[in-house]
């Protein structure tokens, strides 16, 4: 869009529309926040190999913080569930403290998913913004 610009206005029409592209940044980056979140949790569900459904039905997600330009979502397990994710993902030793059990690695699935899609998704999302 081509519009003509005085130059004492040049400061305060780039202003306005670096507020704009900043503020439409910021909802796609809690959209894109939101959307690896659930992914996470697909995930990390995807990934649960023995047969205790109670245990990935208590998988949850919470807002953690929200404020202006941040986002942060917590994926946590219900008690008294989150006791087993830690036994679970590396094994623990048995009580008769001779053998190990084995282990289930389910949360470093969704860790990995993150790491690898989460700066790529942003990437596309901010391509595509409107501004």
């Amino acid at each position: 869009m081509a519009t003509n610009i005085k130059s004492d206005e040049l400061a305060s029409t780039i202003t306005d529309w670096l507020t704009k592209y900043g503020e439409e940044a910021t909802k796609v980056a809690k959209e894109a926040v939101d959307e690896m979140t659930d992914e996470v949790m697909k995930e990390t569900k995807s990934h649960i190999t023995w047969q205790d459904k109670v245990y990935s039905s208590n998988f949850q997600i919470k807002k953690s913080f929200e404020d202006k330009r941040n986002k942060r979502n917590t994926w946590y397990v219900k008690p008294p569930y989150y006791r087993l994710t830690h036994l679970l993902e590396f094994g623990h030793v048995t009580r008769n403290g001779t053998t190990r059990t084995k282990a289930y690695p389910h949360v470093r699935y969704g860790q990995e998913i993150l790491d690898e899609r989460f700066e790529n998704l942003m990437k596309e999302k901010l391509e595509k913004c409107k501004i």
